[in-house]
């Protein structure tokens, strides 16, 4: 999916998934973690995308992130930006990218997303430890926001053909 999906139809997955996350996956926990659907998404995004997609999407959804939450801003920005820039590089050399080979790679990504957070937040005076957010928060977390990946695979290529066919007729 190197073509991509369109701006408009995307940027309508990311208030989709921004809306989840802060609204309606605080009322639904699991061990009182959320499920992460804006960086799941990202990372969809630049794993069938590429790694300019990445990093768009990865700061668009990032700074919607930093505005919504009670972290300083940049701090989601940034993370998602880095996140969706690498992977989308280290998908750039898969010869595949099934709906499979994404849950595979997104769990990682999320892990270092949850990671560079931490370590963002480390670096500003906050208190909280590196191994415990990665024991009890990334990597729970992390199986958790993996979850919807296979949906996003699904939808984003279903985006990707119905932009392609209107792309095809608007030359016709």
């Amino acid at each position: 999916m190197r073509h991509g999906a369109g701006a408009l139809p995307v940027a309508l997955l990311f208030l989709i998934a921004l809306q989840l996350q802060t609204a309606a996956a605080p009322l639904v926990t699991l061990m009182g973690l959320k499920p992460q659907f804006v960086a799941a998404l990202v990372v969809s995004l630049s794993v069938l995308s590429g790694p300019l997609a990445g990093a768009t999407w990865g700061f668009v959804g990032g700074l919607a992130l930093d505005l919504l939450s009670g972290v300083p801003l940049g701090v989601s920005s940034f993370a998602l930006t880095m996140v969706g820039t690498i992977w989308g590089h280290v998908a750039a050399g898969l010869k595949s990218t099934g709906w499979l080979v994404l849950v595979l790679v997104t769990f990682p990504a999320l892990v270092a997303y949850d990671t560079l957070v931490a370590l963002w937040l480390q670096g500003l005076g906050w208190p909280l430890s590196l191994g415990f957010s990665l024991v009890h928060v990334a990597l729970p977390g992390a199986m958790l926001s993996t979850l919807p990946v296979p949906f996003n695979y699904y939808i984003l290529r279903w985006l990707e053909e119905r932009s392609r066919r209107f792309e095809a007729r608007s030359w016709d």
